[in-house]
């Protein structure tokens, strides 16, 4: 059953990256009921774990999210670096990598009114996260990223 837009093709090189954007989907959803009925938050998490857990999930570039959005959490300031440090570790290895759903759950917080000093810090690590997965996405398609960027000179 191909769901009306093409066949499924199992074992796709592209098939955790595209779990991992699903994910990136439902977290927009938030608090709303979606797909399947789902709060999106859950869904998030669902899909999240699906990404992580296929053969080819090691070809994510979550360790490029991790160090983009630690570089963004020392700038953020002290409340955004310790949740960083709570929830992907303070000493980078390379065992260490990022974890979506500890942003699903940051993000469900400040929604909810919870956590409200790092609201900011949460929008901006979900906007790097989307960044750096594009970036990753184009690049495997063959897309020289680098040398592709729109820049204003005016």
């Amino acid at each position: 059953l191909g769901m009306g837009y093409g066949p499924i093709i199992s074992n796709s090189p592209a098939e955790a990256e595209a779990s991992y954007a699903h994910s990136l989907v439902h977290r927009l959803e938030g608090p709303h009921v979606g797909e399947f009925g789902m709060v999106g938050w859950s869904n998030a998490n669902f899909w999240s774990r699906a990404a992580s857990s296929r053969d080819r999930g090691y070809e994510l570039p979550l360790n490029d999210i991790r160090r983009e959005v630690h570089t963004l959490a020392k700038l953020h300031g002290e409340d955004a670096l310790a949740w960083f440090d709570d929830h992907m570790g303070s000493a980078y290895t390379d065992d260490d990598v990022w974890e979506p759903r500890a942003l699903h759950q940051l993000c469900a917080e400040v929604v909810a009114g919870r956590n409200a000093p790092l609201k900011q810090f949460a929008q901006s690590a979900a906007e790097k996260e989307v960044q750096v997965l594009a970036a990753h996405c184009l690049e495997r398609a063959g897309f020289d990223v680098q040398s592709s960027v729109c820049v204003d000179e005016s």
